[in-house]
């Protein structure tokens, strides 16, 4: 589910006093009160803001500092999420980098994280953030001290991983299942209706049961400034290479990044000397159906999915596999 930023206010602080208080945020962050929140509100060097859903549900907030800096620093000074494996906080990250490089033109973002807080280290160093140093013992706490690893990255850095690059593909890992799942359940989203309430939950998967899906199928995902907007996995059934939970937010389509999913599986399928392609789709995906037979998926029959109509839809792949053997000779 997508999310967005907006300005904290007055109504806001009962959820954010509560989110980090919690105790699974806790520990990482140092608690405000009410009133210092409040004056973060109006300061010119802050900004408060409060990460909601679509449909306005706070999920999170943020703050960054140094905003008047004439160095152009600007300190990611603290995100909360309160709900965990949803990528929110991910979505959060990558939002607030390009509100920081793009609208406030810094110079430079720089973070600290805990020592203890590897999981989110790893992230910011996914996301782009170099490691610059530790401050050794730096906080006092109730059993002795601790360190604050020191992270950053450069407006160079930013624009020249995310800024105006063509989609790339990869091979998905598990960890990408929160974006994966996100992508799936918005790009059906506005089809939902048209599905049963069971067909749809088998068609738009949980977190957990793409996770599982690892050990069975080959997932690849489609990337734009280093965020997944597209995905596609394909499993052995019945000797042909089936095809499912294909993929593309409404935003990155018309990129073609469809085609490229599909060429990137028959160029697998053939070199494991699969024959044939197949796949299940629905008659009121329209715009998928003109892909599938643009490609050479040809209509072999119909299918019901919990009440839900199902076209399938097959393609050969003697032709490429035999094309393919007479040029290695």
């Amino acid at each position: 589910m997508k999310i967005r930023l907006r300005r904290t206010n007055e109504s806001d602080l009962d959820f954010v006093l509560g989110a980090e208080q919690s105790a699974e945020n806790r520990i990482f962050v140092g608690a405000w009160t009410r009133e210092q929140h409040r004056v973060a509100f109006d300061a010119k060097d802050l900004s408060h803001l409060i990460i909601e859903t679509i449909e306005g549900k706070p999920v999170g907030y943020v703050i960054l500092a140094g905003l008047a800096d004439t160095n152009e620093s600007i300190e990611f000074r603290r995100i909360v999420v309160t709900e965990k494996n949803q990528g929110y906080g991910k979505q959060a990250l990558r939002q607030i980098k390009k509100l920081a490089f793009e609208e406030l033109k810094a110079h430079r973002l720089w973070l600290d994280v805990k020592e203890e807080n590897a999981r989110a280290r790893h992230i910011y160093k996914a996301e782009g953030f170099v490691a610059e140093g530790v401050l050794r013992d730096c906080l006092k706490i109730e059993n002795g001290y601790e360190s604050l690893f020191v992270m950053s990255m450069l407006r160079d850095e930013y624009e020249s991983r995310f800024i105006n690059k063509q989609p790339s593909l990869r091979i998905a890992a598990p960890e990408d299942a929160e974006e994966i799942a996100a992508v799936l359940a918005e790009s059906f989203a506005e089809h939902e209706s048209s599905y049963t309430a069971k067909a749809y939950a088998a068609t738009v998967p949980t977190v957990d049961e793409i996770k599982q899906r690892f050990g069975e199928e080959k997932i690849w995902v489609a990337l734009s400034s280093d965020e997944i907007v597209g995905t596609v996995s394909i499993i052995d059934k019945n000797k042909a290479l089936y095809i499912r939970s294909m993929a593309i937010l409404p935003e990155a389509r018309g990129n073609r990044i469809g085609e490229r999913l599909l060429k990137e599986i028959e160029n697998y399928a053939v070199a494991c000397n699969y024959q044939k392609l197949s796949l299940n789709t629905t008659p009121f995906l329209k715009r998928a159906i003109r892909l599938y037979k643009k490609f050479g998926f040809v209509r072999r029959g119909a299918g019901d999915l919990f009440g839900t109509p199902l076209l399938t839809m097959e393609k050969s792949l003697k032709s490429a596999a035999k094309f393919k053997r007479e040029m290695k000779k």
